[in-house]
């Protein structure tokens, strides 16, 4: 038995302890949802899913409530935003990420981070950013605004071998941050342009890259899809140059 979850990062749906407990004593094993995020421009709807946060959050849910199963939802279904398959806004981002996560679940071990990579998690345009009604006559809808409202912020989510400083660059602002080694996520407010980060450790820039996606000011319709990139992967034209996915 499982659920199809919320996609945000505190909803109820993602809470597997219980139900694992309780469909046990049914002789029943439980299929946990982990989701990325859901964004629906053919319903004018989209949940909050707090950057990385939403991904993060169901799988960790998973292996802490100790689930049978695991329901990745879903593999391709771009409609939603909700793919893990690697595509032109979330890149190889939420395929890396759920390559560490499955590790961890799999084994029941956090993988050792063997090599500094930075990922980042951003919208390119404020949530309350006003489309052309000529254009798009109906604004989009938060749902579940309760358990997440809209955030506008992007997202530096580092795994670090060992302790540093990191960095994100704006129109607006530098900021900075002390990480320890392993998993950190930093979040600054949205700003225009192209957002940068780096690594920094012992005075030097180990991990630079910019974000591939430009913050715009005015927009004609609203796109709140979350986009996505990391250190270690080259920005991919996927429909010049579809990735090769290997199992």
């Amino acid at each position: 038995m499982g659920s199809w979850g919320i996609a945000t990062p505190s909803a109820s749906e993602q809470q597997t302890a219980s139900r694992v407990s309780s469909l046990a004593q049914l002789g029943k094993k439980y299929v946990a949802p982990v989701r990325m995020q859901d964004h629906r421009p053919r319903n004018s709807a989209y949940y909050e899913a707090a950057n990385s946060g939403t991904l993060r959050a169901s799988f960790k849910n998973a292996i802490d409530g100790n689930a049978e199963w695991l329901f990745l939802c879903t593999w391709n279904d771009g409609e939603e935003g909700t793919e893990f398959r690697p595509s032109t806004g979330i890149q190889w981002a939420v395929y890396d990420l759920s390559a560490y996560y499955l590790t961890w679940y799999k084994t029941g071990q956090a993988p050792t981070i063997s090599r500094d990579v930075l990922y980042y998690f951003h919208r390119i345009e404020w949530t309350t950013s006003q489309p052309d009604p000529t254009k798009q006559p109906v604004p989009f809808e938060l749902r579940s605004a309760s358990q997440s409202p809209a955030q506008d912020q992007i997202e530096l989510l580092a795994f670090l071998r060992s302790p540093g400083t990191l960095q994100i660059v704006t129109s607006a602002n530098t900021s900075r941050s002390n990480a320890p080694a392993g998993v950190t996520s930093f979040s600054v407010d949205l700003a225009s342009g192209y957002p940068k980060f780096a690594l920094i450790r012992s005075g030097s820039t180990r991990v630079k890259l910019t974000s591939a996606f430009k913050v715009r000011d005015q927009i004609d319709w609203q796109d709140l899809l979350y986009r996505g990139g990391s250190s270690t992967r080259p920005v991919v034209d996927m429909v010049a140059n579809p990735p090769v996915v290997v199992p």
